[in-house]
């Protein structure tokens, strides 16, 4: 279900959330833990928020995890960027989740080459410590079984 990959260390990469704060990322996850949603489509906002009540709840349980969504899309011009940008402003409905939210226009390839994202079919779950390393991952939409073993391994970490 889960891979323990502490050998991934989640790339450095710039973003601006959909309040309009820059990132510089991983320097700028602000827990002890991060809990970390990578989509590649728009239509997989529909996973991602199978797993927004676990993320959300984990959150409020545990002060030391934080989570965020990475929207991640290809290099584009800053006016697509602007579009793209307002229209997921438009789409997420979770209170707090629009300053949780950082866009990341990037190379795609070496990004998922980093966190081993063979593809871009399904939303990756990643936790990662302290030190920006990948230490839990799965993939796809939220069940009961992973939110089991998520909740089963950041208590065990916290």
């Amino acid at each position: 279900m889960h891979t323990n990959i502490e050998l991934l260390q989640f790339p450095e990469i710039e973003g601006t959330n959909l309040g309009g704060r820059a990132f510089v990322l991983p320097r700028d996850f602000e827990g002890r833990l991060n809990l970390v949603f990578v989509a590649f489509r728009r239509e997989q906002q529909l996973a991602v928020n199978t797993w927004l009540p676990v993320a959300t709840l984990l959150e409020g349980l545990h002060k030391d995890l934080i989570y965020y969504e990475l929207p991640v899309h290809s290099c584009i011009n800053p006016i697509a960027r602007w579009f793209l940008n307002r229209a997921m402003r438009v789409g997420i409905r979770y209170p707090g989740s629009r300053e949780k939210t950082i866009a990341l226009y990037i190379k795609k390839d070496p990004f998922r080459k980093a966190l081993n994202i063979s593809g871009e079919d399904n939303i990756h779950v990643f936790v990662l410590n302290g030190e920006a390393r990948a230490v839990w991952h799965v993939e796809g939409s939220c069940d009961a079984e992973k939110a089991k073993n998520l909740n089963d391994f950041i208590k065990g970490t916290l």
